[in-house]
């Protein structure tokens, strides 16, 4: 072979790699292809964004964003006008706690619901960062229930921003990223976080952990030391708003696990620690034993129960508002969560890196509701709002799931598509019945 040959043949491969797996990490790729590139764990998959799909795909972004916003104030809006309602009259209306920030900061480190006044039970919440919101809001705006509203319409916003972008470098095409994104925010088990002034604290900490993430994916592909101090500081915020944050560590386990050439496990073991160190510090604070609606039944059966109650949620959704008063742990509930957990585990571990996309969805559902399964005793049954962030992971779920049984059959691509505007808007009218009960 002579030197022609061999520079030819260098080439190749060096054209063949490139095409594989992109630039390397920190790299700049030319202005018409795209800005930087990572290959995941499949030497075969190459990561495709909006940006590099061409000029018309990306102009799609603002499609999206155009949508999501019109709906957003299409089903969410009529919450401008709606006044505080239940914990909203005794966390922000009569709250005089929050009239200074010298005496809100004190009550953001006490027991949420003690803020009233000592009458009140300990709930074993711990909120500060939402009081300290509340607190915010009432020194800028009074207590004005509809700035209450646009704020936390606002913090969803901003975490579908984030989430999109997620999203994006998973390499979701501009519509499954669009109806995940959509369910995410219309489905009906959603109005209770988006109505209810008091589900601030699922806001925050919704909005943290996209940040977490985010950031922490912007830290391994570009190995600045500021998108790790950014996680740091976006973990923190998510739990001192509520400690279900902590499930964002598996997250970002399966991110290094899978979505990088070398695993580098520094970045998820700082961000791991001070998970665990905020959370040890919660425990110990617990002002009191919090109410155990299920004294005597074996946490793993009130587990499954409430896997299969919030499943079966997710499908048929009940009521304008509904209180949970009771759980029946001897009936359908129980095998539709034992059902679920047993095959979403299954799925998780075979699919693997072949549908990360898929495997991510499962792992972000399970890892999300397991605090609300009363493994550890709390108050409350089951509520609405302790679907926010689990719902992101079902729907990515469903999405992809549905996406992957097409992809090969382009006869029924077109008629999917319809399905889901359809599925999208059913969910919005409904959650916009259900918004005006609020």
């Amino acid at each position: 072979m002579n030197g022609r040959n061999l520079l030819d043949s260098a080439l190749d491969a060096q054209r063949l790699i490139k095409w594989l797996y992109g630039p390397p990490l920190g790299t700049t790729g030319s202005a018409n292809k795209f800005e930087y590139n990572f290959p995941t764990r499949c030497p075969t998959l190459t990561v495709v964004t909006l940006e590099t799909m061409g000029p018309k795909a990306a102009n799609l972004k603002y499609l999206v964003a155009a949508l999501l916003l019109a709906g957003t104030a299409i089903v969410f809006g009529q919450t401008l006008s709606g006044a505080f309602v239940w914990d909203d009259v005794i966390l922000i209306d009569q709250n005089p706690q929050l009239n200074s920030f010298s005496s809100a900061w004190a009550a953001a480190w006490g027991d949420f619901f003690q803020q009233a006044g000592s009458h009140h039970n300990q709930s074993g919440y711990l909120r500060p960062v939402p009081t300290l919101l509340n607190w915010a809001t009432v020194a800028v705006f009074g207590r004005s229930a509809a700035a209450f509203h646009l704020i936390n319409l606002v913090l969803h916003l901003l975490s579908l921003y984030f989430a999109g972008r997620i999203l994006n470098r998973l390499g979701l095409s501009p519509w499954a990223l669009f109806v995940v994104l959509g369910l995410f925010t219309f489905h009906p088990m959603q109005v209770e976080a988006l109505a209810f002034i008091s589900c601030r604290p699922e806001l925050c900490a919704g909005l943290a952990v996209f940040v977490t993430i985010w950031s922490y994916d912007a830290y391994r592909r570009s190995g600045k030391f500021r998108w790790l101090a950014t996680a740091m500081i976006a973990i923190i915020f998510g739990l001192l708003s509520k400690e279900t944050t902590i499930a964002v560590v598996p997250i970002l386990i399966w991110y290094e696990w899978t979505q990088y050439p070398t695993r580098v496990w520094r970045g998820v073991s700082v961000l791991t620690t001070i998970a665990l160190v905020l959370v040890i510090c919660r425990l110990v604070w617990a002002p009191g034993l919090s109410t155990d609606h299920f004294e005597g039944a074996p946490r793993i059966v009130v587990a499954m129960n409430l896997l299969g109650f919030y499943v079966a949620q997710f499908f048929m959704s009940e009521g304008p508002r509904t209180l949970y008063d009771f759980l029946i742990l001897d009936g359908w509930s129980m095998f539709i969560g034992v059902a679920v957990l047993f095959m979403a585990s299954i799925a998780i571990l075979l699919l693997g890196h072949r549908r990360s996309r898929l495997t991510l969805g499962l792992l972000w559902f399970l890892a999300f509701i397991a605090p609300a399964l009363h493994l550890i005793p709390f108050p409350t049954i089951a509520a609405d709002r302790y679907l926010y962030l689990p719902l992101f992971g079902l729907s990515l779920a469903a999405v992809i799931g549905i996406q992957n049984c097409v992809e090969n059959r382009p006869s029924v691509q077109r008629p999917s598509y319809v399905l889901w505007g359809l599925v999208l808007c059913l969910c919005g009218t409904f959650s916009y019945l259900r918004t005006a009960e609020w």
